[in-house]
């Protein structure tokens, strides 16, 4: 029996491609079967979206 994966991908929205790489790996790791848990992380570092 296969084991369980389960994987987080934590980014910082307001880094465009670094966020649109997060949402495919997540994707892809979903398709494959995995639990995954897409976050959004606000650290002093990161400028915040407007929206």
């Amino acid at each position: 029996m296969p084991t369980p994966v389960n994987l987080s991908v934590v980014c910082c929205p307001s880094t465009g491609a670094v966020h649109t790489n997060a949402e495919a790996v997540a994707e892809h790791a979903e398709r494959a079967g995995a639990g995954v848990r897409l976050r959004k992380a606000h650290e002093p570092g990161c400028r915040r979206n407007a929206s």
